[in-house]
């Protein structure tokens, strides 16, 4: 069992996890089992990590929200079907956890390959105007580096619940 699987039972089962610190924090309408607990503390540390990568500006729920509104618009304003409709939202998902998560690199080294040598081009990937984040890649790089935010975005939105119920993404 991976700490993704235990948060997606424990959210079944009405518990509520969230990271304090190095410790779990739980909200639930009764006193969870001593099965459950002794999951907790046998998964702690993974859960604390997966925690720390799945941190977003917006909660589970506005996430499943903004996926339910983009679907919604995608099927009943543009005519989709459902099955493309969820494609897109998640889509739009994907694309709007790649702005909440910005990544800076300092200019000089490929942040894909580490290597300091050859055209090293600046990426810029949002931010704002006090922090605009860019990421320094070889332009050879560039496609392999994009790839494994977006299978790492589509990874984070799946723990969180989100996954279209028609398509592998």
């Amino acid at each position: 069992m991976s700490a993704a699987e235990v948060l997606k039972e424990l959210r079944a089962a009405g518990i509520e996890v969230a990271a304090n610190g190095d410790n779990l924090a739980l909200r639930a309408a009764q006193e969870p089992s001593p099965e459950v607990l002794e999951k907790l503390r046998q998964y702690k540390p993974a859960i604390l990590r997966l925690l720390k990568t799945l941190e977003s500006k917006w909660s589970i729920d506005e996430w499943h929200d903004y996926f339910a509104e983009r679907a919604a618009i995608s099927e009943f304003d543009h005519g989709l079907t459902r099955i493309d409709a969820e494609k897109n939202a998640f889509n739009h998902c994907v694309h709007e956890w790649l702005q909440q998560k910005p990544i800076s690199s300092a200019p000089g080294t490929c942040h894909q390959c580490l290597q300091p040598n050859g055209v090293i081009q600046p990426y810029f990937l949002g931010g704002d105007a006090h922090t605009p984040s860019h990421v320094w890649l070889h332009p050879n790089c560039a496609n392999q580096w994009h790839e494994a935010r977006r299978v790492s975005a589509i990874a984070s939105l799946e723990a969180l619940g989100l996954k279209t119920r028609f398509s592998e993404n």
